[in-house]
């Protein structure tokens, strides 16, 4: 019986953070002077604007569906997810504890001033021609999208009580962008349209990633924008995107000798020769594609610009 009582605390006290995570739902998540606070759309209707607010209180979490005035404990956000009785959702937090107490917290971190960003895809024909113009682009590969990157701040209500009872949310930005994503279509990098805005930022993981399909020729470049300007020379072969010449001494061989033809054009500094030494010494018949400029995108934009 008290084994029984101690495991019926213990999933009470369960991070609904990790527990939102375990079920792979998205969730923004933020902290106050209070303690932390998951921002979400309510995962068991259609919701088109957050409604779900969740909050820790003492050592259990709270949270509120604020369209419909309903809320309650971590027992009953399972319940109302797979529409189960409380006997069955208890069980079911029981026999997943391990799993969800270890899962790591996959939402969103708000930052300290409560701002998001989210990527909407921009079907503006418009839109894609001057990026095609300004870029001087010949061709867009099927890992590059046009996308607007919306800026979001989230202030927390907080009542009378000294407790949360709501939010309110604003848009604060909105700028077109490129947005660069791998072979499955899932996003990488994003970047301002604008060659001369320098507003960029990784959305996974920065680590080296192939775009393209040829198993022969292979192309490795520092960024996406340098792996956008060699898909205009190149378009079918394939391109390795270190994300930086740092990672280029944790490069896995087997990425790179694979390729019966593998040219190098990272940048034209000591960085870049670096990297091609590196390189070569994992490929000895790699070769190195000389440009004039500073990188390749600067050597493109510098050739069409001269020659159309």
């Amino acid at each position: 019986m008290a084994k029984e009582k101690g495991n019926l605390i213990t999933v009470k006290r369960m991070d609904l953070r990790k527990l939102m995570s375990y079920l792979e739902l998205p969730f923004y998540w933020g902290e106050t002077h209070r303690g932390p606070y998951v921002l979400a759309q309510v995962p068991w209707r259609k919701d088109e604007h957050p409604s779900f607010l969740a909050h820790r209180k003492g050592n259990r979490w709270l949270w509120y569906d604020l369209a419909r005035k309903e809320g309650g404990s971590v027992i009953d956000f399972v319940m109302r997810f797979f529409s189960a009785e409380i006997k069955e959702a208890v069980y079911w937090l029981q026999r997943n504890a391990t799993e969800i107490e270890t899962a790591q917290i996959r939402g969103i971190s708000l930052s300290s001033s409560g701002l998001s960003q989210s990527f909407e895809p921009c079907e503006d024909r418009d839109m894609y021609e001057y990026v095609e113009k300004i870029w001087k682009l010949k061709r867009t590969p099927r890992w590059v999208k046009l996308a607007y990157r919306k800026l979001t701040r989230y202030r927390l209500r907080i009542g009378k009580d000294g407790e949360p009872e709501g939010f309110t949310f604003e848009v604060k930005d909105s700028i077109p962008v490129l947005l660069f994503t791998d072979m499955k279509g899932d996003p990488l990098y994003w970047r301002s349209v604008f060659p001369s805005n320098e507003e960029k930022g990784y959305l996974s993981r920065n680590k080296p990633v192939i775009l393209g399909w040829d198993p022969f020729d292979l192309v490795i470049v520092e960024g996406f924008t340098d792996a956008l300007a060699a898909f205009q020379v190149k378009p079918l072969t394939s391109i390795l995107v270190l994300g930086g010449v740092a990672n280029v001494r944790n490069l896995n061989p087997s990425l790179v000798c694979r390729y019966r033809n593998v040219l190098v054009a990272t940048d034209n500094d000591t960085a870049g020769e670096e990297a091609y030494r590196c390189i070569l010494s994992l490929c000895p018949t790699a070769r190195r594609w000389k440009f004039p400029g500073k990188d390749l995108m600067e050597a493109w934009l510098t050739f069409i610009s001269t020659y159309g």
